[in-house]
Parts: C-alpha cells; structure tokens; sequence
C-alpha cells in the first residue's frame, strides 16, 4: 500500500481547483500528512509606454498580483484548516513552479486540476500536463468533469 508524507495540491481559484483541492484534503486525512497548497501567479511583461504604449496600471501590477493571490490563498486555506506556512505563492510558470516546490517540500504526491484542452492536454491540461511529464513524484490530476 502507498502511503504519502507529504502532499501538495495546485489551487488556481477555479471551480476545477477547488475540486483537486477537495481531493488533496481526503488523501491528506487518509494518509495523516501535512497538505501544502501552491498557487501560481505568471509573470506579466510590463508596458513600455515610451513606445507609445499607455499602460492602464499605476506601479508594480506584479506585486499587486502576488499581495491579492497571497491574501486570497491564505484566507481559502485559513478556512480549511491548513497553516499559513502551508501556503506557497510562487511567481513564474505554474509547471515549472508546482514541481520545484513539490521537490523542495519532498513531496509523495502532488494533486492538480485537471480542465483538459487540446493535445495531451484534451486529457490532462496544459498545467497538469506538464507537471505530469516533469514531476519526480506521483500525480493525481483530478478532471473537473460535470
């Protein structure tokens, strides 16, 4: 029998999320282990306005981003039971940042929704997609479904 230390569970705020993220909370009881929960805000390309571009935000919309999705991450997981120190916002590409996070932690197993669009990712996602292919650990991709 597989028995997990560690899990991490992917939350993007979506309807889909919610549902890997209820997932991840029965696996965390049935195996007693810690659950972390990972969000990832993609780095946006700031606007050049000397190009004539004119850019709708005053300041860093960057940390902007990163504040409001830390907040919201921290209040969701505050509701669930989970610790602050359980909560990772991470800035770069969701792939790449879910599975170096699940290495840091030495994750067993990471969960992530699934909304499956086109490729590999009619089956998976193009984010859980990549996890699958670059993750050093198990994967559970949970498809929103109906």
């Amino acid at each position: 029998m597989i028995h997990y230390k560690t899990l991490l569970v992917a939350h993007d705020f979506s309807p889909t999320g919610n549902k890997a993220f209820r997932k991840a909370l029965e696996l965390a009881q049935q195996f007693d282990a810690p659950l972390h929960v990972i969000h990832v805000v993609e780095y946006l390309m700031p606007l050049d306005t000397h190009l004539g571009m004119v850019s709708p935000f005053e300041g860093d919309l960057t940390e902007v981003l990163l504040e409001n999705a830390r907040k919201r991450l921290h209040g969701f997981a505050r509701d669930h039971g989970i610790d602050d120190d359980h909560c990772h916002i991470e800035l770069g590409s969701p792939k790449n940042e879910i599975v170096n996070k699940a290495d840091a932690l030495k994750a067993g197993l990471i969960i992530v929704g699934s909304h499956g669009r086109h490729g590999l990712g009619l089956l998976l996602g193009s984010t859980a997609s990549g996890v699958v292919n670059h993750a050093h650990c198990d994967v559970l991709a949970v498809r929103h479904g109906d």
